[in-house]
């Protein structure tokens, strides 16, 4: 018969501590291991911090160079915005002035209709509530036939001859006329 195997007996030279056996020690032991292991954690998450450090300044590196560089490309069409800003103020300037313009010439045209033959205008503006007229005439019969022409028409409230005379050079009566406009009311009435 084969011969038995004997199962072999440690011994353990290191007496037990009694201290390792009681309740305290054990919950000693316990609480030494646990935070023992805590402390690794830790400790791993630390140097993992660290090493996650030298990824982090060199993506903030790369930011930063980004940044610079779209920088100086905004940089660069700051002379093209400015320049293009200007011209946006200045069509934006040229379509008020043309609009209102457009609005006076209808008012304008009518003036010019009834100007009588031998009467020049040499200028027409638009003034608070009217027109100003300034012409040049071979006679003062003309002005007044001019004066009763804008009278007769119901757009004008009043028409006011506010300076007439000659010069010595010239054969002309020169002129100027303030016309008031009928303001018109909301339902287009006069």
């Amino acid at each position: 018969m084969p011969a038995k195997k004997r199962k072999r007996k440690s011994i353990n030279l290191l007496p037990k501590d009694e201290f390792e056996s009681s309740t305290a020690g054990r919950i000693l032991k316990w609480a030494l291991t646990t935070l023992r292991m805590i402390v690794i954690s830790i400790e791993i998450v630390v140097v993992g911090g660290f090493l996650m450090r030298f990824w982090l300044d060199a993506d903030n590196a790369d930011l930063d160079h980004s940044i610079e560089q779209k920088k100086v490309l905004i940089e660069s069409f700051a002379d093209f915005e400015k320049d293009f800003r200007l011209v946006q103020t200045k069509l934006a300037l040229f379509k008020n002035y043309t609009l209102e313009q457009n609005n006076k010439l209808p008012l304008f045209q009518l003036v010019i209709s009834k100007l009588p033959n031998d009467l020049q205008m040499t200028s027409i503006a638009t003034i608070d509530g009217g027109i100003e007229i300034m012409g040049i005439s071979d006679s003062e019969n003309s002005i007044s036939q001019f004066i009763t022409n804008l009278q007769a028409d119901e757009k004008f409230d009043s028409v006011t001859l506010t300076e007439i005379g000659t010069k010595r050079d010239t054969p002309f009566v020169e002129f100027s006329l303030k016309v008031s406009i009928k303001m018109q009311s909301q339902n287009g009435e006069t």
